[in-house]
């Protein structure tokens, strides 16, 4: 699966501007595949480049796998889905 340059910023939470200095200077491999659609990430790549900076780790994660308390209908996991979420939000706040 491909990941635009927007996407993975919005995942990161960093700036659009950081991920393509980041494909330039390959510290993140990608394929520019036209000015128009711009670059796009494999999502094996982007899981490499976060292996080697996990401070990111927990961000992509959050986004890339969004749980809603609201998925099941099991009251266990309903109550786990609901921690996990509020555990994202947290991250997310104190960045």
């Amino acid at each position: 699966m491909y990941i635009t340059t927007k996407v993975l910023a919005e995942r990161l939470r960093v700036h659009e501007e950081t991920v393509r200095r980041w494909y330039s200077t390959g510290k993140l491999k990608g394929r520019c595949i036209s000015k128009k659609q711009g670059i796009k990430f494999d999502e094996r790549d982007v899981l490499q480049f976060i292996e080697e900076h996990p401070k990111y780790k927990d961000l992509y994660i959050a986004h890339d796998n969004p749980v809603s308390p609201y998925d099941a209908v099991d009251p266990e996991i309903m109550a786990s889905n609901l921690m996990k979420f509020i555990q994202a939000t947290l991250r997310n706040e104190r960045l």
